[in-house]
């Protein structure tokens, strides 16, 4: 309806689904954002993970061109991001991470809204990707976070070392072994993504993940700040 804000979301998989519909959704709603996460089809009886771009555009345009007074936004990952985004090896030779988001975020935009039509205003698509998992979120209080399961309490101080180690939690990434969500199959007792991922960052908090997180939080101010088109 004309007059609402309406914002889709494409997220890369159940947890972000999830996270989203839990956490962004009822605060959002009740300044008259409508937050509509989903996930991405990427086959005909398939939906979510294995993010390519072309599955992405092939989402988006759809999105785009049904629901013309609608936002489109994306909730991915940087971690193991397919290098057939655009600009993806230039951006990834950057070695500020902010100037590296910055890069694939603008050309992610820049095709998005070619794909969206002649009449697809800039303003409409928000390229978000999450450094560089959405498991660096639960890092942004960590005590909070260990009291998610019974026993990984003890994993506490280990966890506490693994967030000082950056100077945010989205900066939490040494490699295929030390990423967050590895980090938390190693510390955190029986971690599994799509059960414990939602209930922690429930336990974590917006508020907390804001506080710490700027790259999601930037994204974030950017949603509560629109108006309808």
């Amino acid at each position: 309806m004309a007059g609402q804000v309406r914002v889709c979301v494409l997220a890369e998989g159940q947890t972000e689904e999830t996270f989203l519909k839990r956490l962004l959704v009822p605060p959002l709603a009740e300044k008259g954002i409508y937050l509509h996460p989903m996930l991405m089809k990427t086959s005909a009886n398939s939906k979510g993970g294995d993010v390519t771009f072309d599955r992405l555009k092939q989402n988006a345009r759809n999105l785009l061109r049904q629901d013309t007074n609608a936002f489109l936004t994306t909730f991915i990952d940087l971690y193991a991001l397919r290098n057939d985004f655009p600009d993806y090896a230039a951006a990834m030779r950057k070695t500020v991470l902010a100037d590296r988001l910055a890069a694939l975020e603008s050309a992610m935009h820049r095709e998005l809204v070619a794909i969206g039509g002649k009449d697809c205003r800039p303003e409409r698509v928000i390229p978000h990707i999450q450094p560089h998992e959405f498991e660096a979120l639960l890092f942004s209080d960590v005590e909070k976070l260990a009291g998610t399961e019974e026993g990984w309490a003890e994993s506490l101080a280990a966890l506490q070392h693994a967030r000082e180690g950056f100077a945010t939690p989205e900066e939490i990434n040494g490699g295929e072994q030390t990423h967050p969500s590895a980090r938390l199959n190693d510390l955190a007792p029986r971690y599994r993504k799509t059960r414990h991922g939602p209930l922690a960052a429930e336990r974590v908090g917006l508020d907390a993940m804001t506080r710490e997180c700027p790259h999601f939080r930037a994204w974030y101010e950017k949603i509560l700040a629109l108006v309808p088109l």
